[in-house]
């Protein structure tokens, strides 16, 4: 049985993978000539992945620089028919990345992962280079993160660049791009929608288990490599057809994904979810058809000399903590968890409310900003049973400065709490 726990995302387990946390050459722009190039000299070390802007990092560097550079040097043995995704699950704020020499991919946004296929450039000794810049603008999503040089008021220490996990899997040529998976209690059925990394016809197959005993087998003929259906999950083992998931309750069903071509089984996945239905009525959350009173901390998310960044010893501490002290949930604030922070939610049966960063001032740029990442922060938190609420705006600076005005009175009355 896998320890999901040790996987960087116990949602979407690959067992052919490379940690590439750890150790990694580091350069600090200290003047506007290295913004864009620079010697590609690496004085410094730097420990992934942690900002360097917090202890943990091992980056003697007080000031504050906006653009910095990592490279890390990693051999691997290459299958040439297989295809290998590199994960990065977040980087503060904008990065480019060079694999041996080659630009292979970009992304904007510092809270939400991303996945880069490297097949084309990756070979058995390997030259992997990230560029990073993060000016901390005010109509960026900042959460808590402090846009001058010192902490003040309830904005905190900065982070740039890479702060949350990064990893290399191996996989074949067609292969499960993403899925969601969606509880619905009254039908005992999970609806599952996957899309494989191109549109093509191959079979999905789903087992489905429950304490490693097998509960069904279903398969899906993709279209335009999307497979959506719905899997009947009920069986004679627990009291009412399905083992629900509650915070008191915290049961987790284990499904195991495969993507079959021509009778070849071309990617394993392995995952998991839980059998819940959260809706609202009469002013009233109601969690399985039962009233549910929340009694939740806020979740700041600020580990010691680590900042946002933190270890799966600081997620159990504070979670099996919460559970202890009568509480059965946490708003996690201002910021964007870890895969294996979710997990453990789910897992303990931790509920969790969800916060996207908030920006500081209102403008176009800023709409956009969050519109950019709002699909992938839904996509990162849809499949954990814990994740009840989405909170789009918190807090948010940038609604203070609106007009009162008939026409977006209700959209400050609706987001600012």
């Amino acid at each position: 049985m896998l320890n999901k726990i040790e996987y960087p995302n116990p949602q979407m387990i690959r067992t052919k993978w490379l940690d590439l946390n750890g150790d990694w050459a580091f350069f600090m722009a200290k003047n506007e000539n290295d913004y864009k190039n620079h010697s590609k000299e690496f004085p410094d070390k730097i420990t992934v992945p942690y900002s360097y802007t917090f202890k943990k990092a091992n980056v003697d560097e007080n000031d504050y620089h906006p653009v910095v550079w990592y490279q890390k040097h990693f051999d691997m043995a290459i299958n040439k028919a297989h295809h290998y995704l590199l994960h990065f699950e977040a980087v503060d704020y904008q990065c480019q990345i060079g694999l041996n020499g080659h630009l292979i991919g970009s992304h904007i946004g510092g809270h939400t992962p991303f996945t880069l296929d490297i097949s084309e450039w990756v070979a058995t000794s390997n030259t992997l280079e990230v560029r990073v810049e993060d000016f901390n603008a005010t109509d960026q999503p900042i959460g808590k993160q402090a846009w001058k040089d010192q902490n003040f008021l309830c904005w905190y220490t900065r982070t740039i660049g890479i702060w949350q996990n990064i990893w290399l899997e191996e996989t074949g040529n067609l292969y499960l791009g993403q899925v969601r998976m969606i509880p619905h209690i009254h039908q005992a059925q999970l609806e599952i929608d996957a899309k494989l990394n191109v549109p093509a016809t191959a079979t999905l197959q789903a087992a489905i288990s429950f304490q490693e005993h097998s509960i069904t087998t279903a398969t899906c003929t993709t279209i335009n490599g999307r497979a959506h259906f719905a899997v009947d999950i009920s069986n004679d083992d627990p009291n009412f057809r399905l083992h629900y998931w509650s915070p008191d309750e915290p049961n987790l069903y284990d499904v195991t994904f495969k993507v079959i071509e021509d009778h070849s089984v071309t990617d394993t996945v392995y995952s998991y979810f839980g059998m819940r239905q959260i809706e609202t009525r009469n002013h009233s959350v109601y969690l399985n058809d039962q009233v549910l009173y929340q009694k939740l901390i806020l979740n700041q998310g600020y580990y010691p000399n680590a900042g946002l960044t933190g270890s799966v010893e600081d997620y159990k501490s504070d979670l099996t903590k919460l559970k202890a002290m009568g509480f059965n949930g946490n708003r996690i604030h201002q910021h964007v968890e870890s895969y294996r922070m979710l997990y453990l939610c789910d897992q303990l049966g931790v509920l969790a409310w969800t916060e996207f960063p908030s920006s500081f001032s209102f403008s176009p740029t800023m709409m956009n900003h969050i519109l950019a990442e709002l699909p992938d922060f839904i996509s990162k938190h849809i499949n954990h049973p814990s994740v009840i609420a989405y909170v789009l705006m918190k807090n948010h600076g940038a609604l203070t400065k609106l007009p009162i005005t008939a026409k977006n009175k209700h959209l400050r009355m609706a987001y600012i709490t």
